[in-house]
């Protein structure tokens, strides 16, 4: 290794640019927990890079959220599926020409909305060089641990727990399928339909 492998094309040392992407991540988690309610996640990713072969690494997500006030089930709010973000990294086969595997640290906006998308920021060590990323993906959460408290007509998440699995392509570099299980909690709201209901 020599002086130049630490360095990208701007002469900055690129562990300072790895640190820099994880900075602006944790600050967007950090932005993304000021609400009345909070979602937090996190757990392995195992993916496929095509043309490339298998990837590994982990991803934890976060925002506020809330859930819906009035006299019908409590539905999650339209703007809690809109401030959903995410930090990970990702190890993979390195790119074609290159000798080793490509680690892949990145900070992502993923909102819902009848499907999900991602789009934010990576940073890759095979050329030490910032991309964007973006992507597709869906989940199939289930919630449970509600505490049942008489003085409240429906269970309240202080905290709730919540196991999801997602499925997704996203590209950066190159394309990737991949799979995320993750384990997480929900706090400081009505447990969301359909996991209950007024008419329970």
């Amino acid at each position: 290794m020599t002086t130049d492998d630490l360095h990208d094309s701007t002469g900055r040392p690129r562990h300072m640019m790895a640190l820099g992407c994880a900075f602006c991540g944790s600050l967007l988690l950090a932005l993304a927990g000021c609400g009345t309610g909070q979602q937090l996640a996190a757990g392995p990713v195992v993916g496929y890079v095509v043309g490339r072969g298998w990837s590994a690494g982990w991803e934890a997500s976060g925002g506020p959220m809330s859930t819906s006030q009035g006299n019908g089930d409590p539905g999650v709010t339209f703007p809690s599926v809109l401030t959903h973000f995410s930090v990970g990294m990702s190890w993979r086969p390195g790119p074609s020409g290159t000798i080793g595997s490509e680690r892949l640290s990145y900070a992502a906006w993923e909102p819902w909305f009848v499907l999900g998308g991602t789009l934010g920021i990576a940073h890759s060590s095979a050329d030490g060089e910032f991309r964007s990323i973006f992507g597709l993906w869906e989940a199939a959460p289930w919630i449970f641990g509600a505490p049942i408290r008489e003085s409240y007509p429906l269970k309240r998440c202080s905290p709730c727990y919540t196991v999801s699995l997602a499925v997704g392509w996203r590209w950066s570099g190159s394309g990737e399928f991949y799979l995320s299980p993750k384990l997480g909690i929900l706090n400081g709201m009505a447990m969301p339909y359909p996991y209950q209901s007024y008419a329970d």
